[in-house]
């Protein structure tokens, strides 16, 4: 194997942890920020029964991961893309808040150094807009840092009394990549 073939850029990494979390799909709607997270899902997540299910707003995506939440018991995982796509997801997460359902609602953030542009529609602070309706709110601005973070939101959407959490992955972290030896992927939890 070649050396570029040992290297993960942050999408792989993130389906690697969601497969790891035994994700079997996730429902959202694209954006350009999410490229290499739909590479990786093409490149081992189907083969490793990983779906996305695309719908054409983020609210019914929102609710379709809440009603998966509710038939499994697992976490439903609702993505949307930065800034309006990430609004239009609250009105689903937040009826899974008012149930206690475990839902991870995964959204992008534009390149650090783009970060109070308002440009490609970035600028909102994701974070501050889910705080009342969700248990937990991670930000993740480098690669190293998704596989901890998947780990921590799963055990925040899913102990104590089940609730929404945030993940929130800047492109950098997207863009960014780690030699898969380097990472602590398969640590037991």
């Amino acid at each position: 194997m070649s050396e570029e073939q040992d290297k993960l850029n942050g999408g792989d990494v993130l389906i690697k942890c969601l497969l790891k979390e035994n994700v079997k799909y996730m429902f959202g709607v694209p954006g350009g920020q999410f490229l290499n997270m739909y590479d990786a899902v093409y490149r081992w997540g189907k083969e490793a029964g990983l779906e996305t299910i695309l719908f054409r707003h983020e609210q019914a995506a929102a609710h379709a991961a809440d009603a998966y939440a509710r038939v499994t018991n697992e976490p439903g995982i609702c993505f949307g893309t930065v800034g309006p796509g990430a609004v239009h997801l609250v009105p689903g997460v937040g009826a899974a808040w008012a149930d206690n359902i475990p839902m991870i609602a995964l959204v992008p953030q534009v390149k650090e150094k783009y970060r109070d542009s308002f440009t490609l529609q970035g600028g909102v602070d994701q974070q501050t807009l889910f705080k009342p309706f969700t248990k937990y709110q991670k930000s993740i601005r480098r690669v190293e840092e998704i596989p901890d973070a998947v780990q921590k939101v799963f055990r925040e959407a899913k102990g104590g009394r089940p609730r929404p959490v945030l993940l929130e992955i800047y492109e950098d972290a997207f863009l960014g990549e780690i030699e898969e030896k380097n990472l602590p992927l398969l640590d037991p939890a």
